[in-house]
C-alpha cells in the first residue's frame, strides 16, 4: 500500500493552513486541549465558500460533522445535505433553513417529516423509495427530486435516462422539480463533468415534452482537494475550482445546487499528534505518536503529508528519511504514515494535512476516545 518513492512535496503547498502564522495561538490550545486535534483553518473555509458564491451551496454532513455543527457555516444561506435519518434530525436540532434528503436509505418515519416539511428537498435514489414516497404523501401534493446517473458506467445509486423518463410518464409529473446527480468523489478531470452535463441538458429536454418543469438541477460534489493522489489513481491532475464551475455553468436549468463537501473542508483542516517515543532501525526511523490510524482512517485511502514540528511549532528542515509513524494502539498494523519525515524527537509535534473530508466522521473510539476538533 506504501510508496517509498513517491515523497512529499518540500515546500508546503498554499492550499493550507500556513503553521508559522499560528504558531502561538496552536501552543495557547494546546494547554486546554491535548493532542490529537483537529484543527480547521476558517479563513481557508470562508475563501472556499466566496468561491462557490456564484452557485447554491449545500454542505454534505457526512464530510465533517463538526462543520456542520460549528458557527463557519451560515445555516440560513447554506443547505444541509443529508443522507440518512440521523444526519436530517441533526440538521433539524441545529436549525439550518433548508435541507436537502439523499441516500438510498429514508425511514418512514423522517420521510415524512421530510413530505411535511416544505423547507425539506427530497431526492429520490431508487424505485421502492419512489413507491414508499408516493404511499406516504397522501394529499400528492409534495415535489421530490429523481438521482440521475449521467454515465455509461452502472451505478448502484439513482436511475438511468430511460427509467427516469419512464418514471415520468407512469407517476404525475408535476410532482418532479428537480435532478440530482453525484459523479463520485476527487474528480481531477473536468471533461467528466462536461460529459455528464451534456446527457443532463439532453434528459432536461426530453423531461419538457412530457410536461415535467424542473426547479433546480443539483450537480452534487466530487471536487478534488489537494492531498496526495488516492491509491487508486495513476494520473492525478487537480484544477482550479473554476475548471469545473464552468463547465457545470452550462447546465440549462434556473438554479444549480452543488455539494461541495471534501472542497470545503478537507484542505482547510490539519491533524495534530505529539511524538511520544522514536526508534532507529536498520532500514528506517520510527517514530511513535499519541494517535492511531482508527482516528485518521483515510490513511488507507491516499498517502499522507507529514511535517515534523519542534514543541513551538517551527517546522523542522525537511530531511530525506525513510520514517514509520505509527499510532499508539496495540495493533501492528496501526501505522499512520510510511514517507519520508524529519528526524524528531519525542515532545515534538507532528502535522497531517489535507485531514478535513471523511477521518472526523468515519473515525473510531476504538481504544481511544474520538479526537476533538477546534476552530483557528
Amino acid at each position: 500500500m506504501f510508496n517509498f518513492l513517491r515523497k512529499e512535496p518540500k515546500s508546503q503547498p498554499k492550499y493550507f493552513p500556513n503553521i508559522s502564522l499560528y504558531q502561538q495561538e496552536i501552543s495557547e490550545l494546546l494547554k486546554h486541549h491535548p493532542t490529537p486535534l483537529f484543527l480547521i483553518d476558517q479563513s481557508i473555509v470562508n475563501e472556499r465558500f466566496q468561491s462557490l458564491k456564484k452557485f447554491s451551496i449545500a454542505y454534505s454532513f457526512k464530510t465533517n460533522y463538526a462543520l456542520a455543527e460549528s458557527s463557519l457555516v451560515d445555516r440560513q444561506s447554506i443547505i444541509a445535505e443529508v443522507v440518512s435519518e440521523k444526519e436530517y434530525l441533526l440538521a433539524k436540532k441545529l436549525r439550518y433553513k433548508t435541507i436537502i434528503y439523499n441516500g438510498p436509505y429514508k425511514s418512514d418515519t423522517s420521510l415524512i417529516t421530510a413530505i411535511n416539511d416544505p423547507h425539506t428537498f427530497i431526492h429520490i435514489d431508487n424505485l421502492s423509495q419512489l413507491k414508499t414516497f408516493h404511499h406516504l404523501d397522501h394529499s400528492h401534493h409534495k415535489k421530490y427530486g429523481l438521482r440521475f446517473n449521467p454515465q455509461s458506467t452502472p451505478s448502484r445509486f439513482g436511475f438511468t435516462d430511460i427509467e427516469i423518463l419512464d418514471i415520468a410518464s407512469r407517476f404525475p409529473p408535476t410532482q418532479i422539480n428537480a435532478l440530482h446527480i453525484h459523479l463520485g468523489s476527487d474528480i481531477d478531470q473536468p471533461d467528466i463533468y462536461c460529459d455528464a452535463v451534456a446527457k443532463t441538458n439532453e434528459l432536461i429536454t426530453r423531461l419538457q415534452h412530457l410536461n415535467v418543469q424542473l426547479d433546480y438541477v443539483d450537480f452534487g460534489g466530487g471536487f478534488p482537494s489537494h492531498g496526495l493522489p488516492p491509491f487508486s489513481k495513476k494520473n492525478w491532475h487537480p484544477q482550479p475550482i473554476e475548471k469545473y464551475l464552468s463547465k457545470i455553468s452550462q447546465l440549462e436549468t434556473s438554479k444549480i445546487i452543488l455539494e461541495p463537501g471534501r472542497f470545503l473542508i478537507d484542505d482547510a483542516t490539519i491533524f495534530v499528534t505529539q511524538v511520544i517515543d522514536t526508534k532507529n532501525t536498520a532500514n528506517r526511523f520510527q517514530i511513535l505518536c499519541n494517535a492511531s490510524i482508527d482516528m485518521l482512517p483515510l490513511t488507507n485511502y491516499r498517502l499522507q503529508i507529514v511535517k515534523a514540528y519542534h514543541p513551538d511549532f517551527s517546522e523542522y528542515e525537511f530531511s530525506e528519511n525513510e520514517s514509520i509513524v505509527y499510532g499508539a494502539t496495540c495493533q501492528e498494523s496501526d501505522k499512520l504514515h510510511q514517507g519520508f519525515v524529519a528526524r524528531c524527537q519525542p515532545g515534538d509535534y507532528l502535522i497531517f494535512f489535507c485531514t478535513g473530508a471523511y477521518n472526523q466522521s468515519l473515525g473510531s473510539n476504538f481504544i481511544f476516545t474520538k479526537p476533538s476538533t477546534l476552530v483557528i
